[in-house]
């Protein structure tokens, strides 16, 4: 965990001078930056815009559309424009978050057909992100922010976009790989209920019990 004042300095510079992001594929406006101490919780919103965060200590609860999801150090997830959301904690958490909106007519198609499918998944959400590429760079992008003033602003730039892009990379990977492991899922126990229609047919002249279908099915 980063000191108080590199959360402090880095929160003031993002704020005042990372706002327009710019890189080959896409076009970021940031509404805010945020990296708030002993954050107790909010009432009930919404906002226009896409709101990424990361706990870095504490626990508590987000509330997203009438869904609870806990929360507790390396939890990642994002509230999509109109949902109404709200988090709450009893002892506080160190909360990490920046608000974004794309820039259609600067950013490719790619990148937009990418962030469109990103709306469409009803749970932005990643319980275990510790050690992964938004939680290192949003780090390095802190330290960078806090230490750097002027001189260094394309670096930090260049980390606040890359912190950005590797977010909705991470998203999309996990709603991606949730979908192929329901496939796969779906896929099984289509083969099952065949199973089981099968071996009812061939016994229907006998007297027959759920658990001798279980266990002709090793089930």
């Amino acid at each position: 965990m980063l000191s108080p004042s590199i959360y402090s300095r880095s929160n003031l510079y993002l704020n005042q001078n990372v706002v327009q992001l710019q890189g080959a594929s896409a076009s970021i406006f940031v509404h805010y930056w945020g990296a708030k101490p002993q954050h107790k919780g909010n009432r009930p919103h919404t906002h226009s815009f896409f709101e990424i965060c990361y706990v870095v200590e504490g626990e508590g609860h987000y509330f997203h559309d009438g869904v609870t999801y806990p929360l507790r150090p390396g939890t990642l997830y994002c509230s999509k424009a109109e949902s109404r959301h709200s988090i709450q904690s009893d002892e506080g958490m160190l909360l990490l978050f920046f608000a974004l909106e794309p820039v259609a007519a600067e950013s490719s198609e790619a990148f937009l057909q990418d962030f469109s499918q990103l709306c469409g998944y009803p749970h932005l959400f990643i319980p275990n992100a510790e050690g992964t590429a938004p939680a290192l760079i949003w780090q390095a992008l802190l330290i960078q922010a806090s230490e750097s003033g002027d001189r260094y602003k394309e670096t930090v730039e260049h980390l606040a976009y890359t912190l950005v892009m590797s977010c909705i990379a991470l998203f999309l990977q996990h709603c991606r790989s949730g979908e192929r492991a329901s496939s796969t899922s779906n896929l099984e126990l289509q083969g099952t209920l065949k199973k089981v229609k099968a071996y009812i047919q061939d016994h229907l002249s006998h007297k027959m019990a759920l658990s001798d279908v279980a266990q002709s099915l090793h089930l």
